[in-house]
């Protein structure tokens, strides 16, 4: 598990499990170290999110409720190798034609 940034007492975490479905999960952590509040968004997702955490000063928990970044549905899991497939493709018809 990497922690990659830290805004407040907000985590962003990547671990196996994110680096497989695509995903950044954001942690905040009670004082014990157990976690509190957490959420998972998509990389593309994360603009809104981070507007309304550093502009605004949102927690987890209020980020969560007003899906910033959108609903779960819309952060589901990606599935990394049949969107690399459709990447190499697009990459390689892109070679055919230039």
């Amino acid at each position: 598990m990497v922690r990659f940034l830290r805004a407040g007492g907000v985590n962003f975490l990547v671990d196996q499990e994110g680096l497989k479905t695509g995903r950044v999960l954001l942690v905040e952590f009670q004082a014990n170290g157990q976690i509190q509040v957490e959420m998972l968004r998509r990389p593309f997702s994360m603009i809104p999110v981070m507007r309304y955490l550093m502009g605004l000063d949102w927690n987890v928990r209020r980020l969560n409720d007003e899906n910033v970044g959108g609903a779960e549905w819309s952060n589901e899991p990606l599935v990394t190798s049949i969107t690399c497939f459709f990447v190499c493709i697009f990459a390689c018809g892109r070679a055919n034609t230039d």
